[in-house]
Order: structure tokens, then sequence, then C-alpha cells
């Protein structure tokens, strides 16, 4: 049973915006593969692309950055589009300007560049910023020698236990000496409960 023309060319439509193609580039596709009529293998192949005239590099540049290039002009000769014209048309909302360095330091930290608010390219000071801001929200407002860093670690003492301490090393850090009341209490609290438990 031959089939008609026209019957192909409704078909081919169904399928084009049931899969979300144009019609001519599902046309192109299956004239690829010789699935097409000859009739209408002839009028794929003449009719003009929907597509500006592009660079090669313009061209893989669009595809794999997802550039839509209908309705743009070239800055090039006779209108042709470049790279360059792809990347100025790309909406800077959507996609802002990150220096390598800021993005692998922001990635290797698990750093959300959104959240960084610029007009212009972020840079690897704007990450470190960004991040030195959120390790003061985490940390306390005190300081620890390091010997009093260990003996924070060794006795579990929570935060709101350090802030009754006034620190007496450098810039107000707290000094092993300055723990010594409360590790004292603690020793005497674990001995008691100890005690009662047994």
């Amino acid at each position: 049973m031959a089939t008609s023309a026209a019957t192909y060319q409704s078909a081919i439509e169904l399928l084009a915006k049931k899969y979300g193609f144009e019609v001519a580039d599902a046309k192109k596709v299956l004239a690829a593969k010789s699935l097409l009529p000859k009739k209408l293998l002839v009028e794929a192949k003449s009719k003009p692309a929907d597509s500006p005239f592009a660079s090669k590099a313009a061209a893989e540049y669009a595809a794999t950055n997802s550039v839509e290039i209908k309705g743009l002009k070239g800055t090039s000769v006779k209108g042709k589009l470049t790279v360059k014209d792809l990347k100025s048309s790309q909406d800077t909302t959507s996609k802002q300007l990150v220096s390598p360095a800021a993005a692998k330091y922001a990635r290797d930290l698990g750093i959300d560049l959104s959240s960084i608010q610029k007009d212009g390219k972020i840079l690897l000071a704007d990450v470190k910023a960004l991040e030195d801001d959120s390790d003061s929200e985490d940390e306390p407002s005190f300081k620890l020698t390091t010997g009093a860093a260990r003996l924070v670690e060794q006795y579990e003492i929570v935060d709101e236990d350090l802030e009754a301490i006034k620190g007496t090393g450098k810039g107000g850090a707290i000094k092993v000496a300055d723990l010594a009341a409360l590790i004292k209490e603690l020793k005497a609290y674990e001995s008691d409960s100890s005690d009662s438990a047994a």
C-alpha cells in the first residue's frame, strides 16, 4: 500500500509537535536516514534554514551553552554571528561571571556562588570574604589557646560554659589556666554522678 506525501507530511508534523522539534529539523533527520519520500526530500533540501548564519565556533558554542540564536544579529561580515555575539547576548542575571580560581575554591568548599550579589565578575577574594562571614556566624565570640582547645574537646565543654569565662590570654583568648575552675567542677560532677550510680 502506497502512502501519500500528504500522509507523511501530517505524520512528520505530529511527531515534531510531540517531541518538540521544528518540522524542518524533523525532515532533515528523516532525510539523512533516507526515510522521506522523494517529493518531501526535495522540499526539505530546498527550504532555507531558520537559524541565522553563524560561524562554526559560534554554532558549537550555542549548542553546548544552550544559547538561542534565532533572532540574533551578528556583528561580523554580512551579519554573521560570532562567539562574542553569543556571549554578549546571554542573560547576565542568569549566569554570573566567575573567575576560574573563585569557581574552584567555592566548589572545593561547597560554597554556593549564587549567594554573592555583585555586578561584576566574582573573584577569589569575594568567595573568601563570604567564607569569612559564614565562619564568623558559626564560631563563638571567644578565642581559645591550643591547650585550652584540647581541654574543651577532651571534656566536651559546651559554648554556654565557655561564655562565662573571661579569657586572660592575648586578645582575650581563653587559656588552660582560665579553664581550671570549670574543669575542677566538671570532674567533681563526674565523680558525684559515678558515686550515685554505684
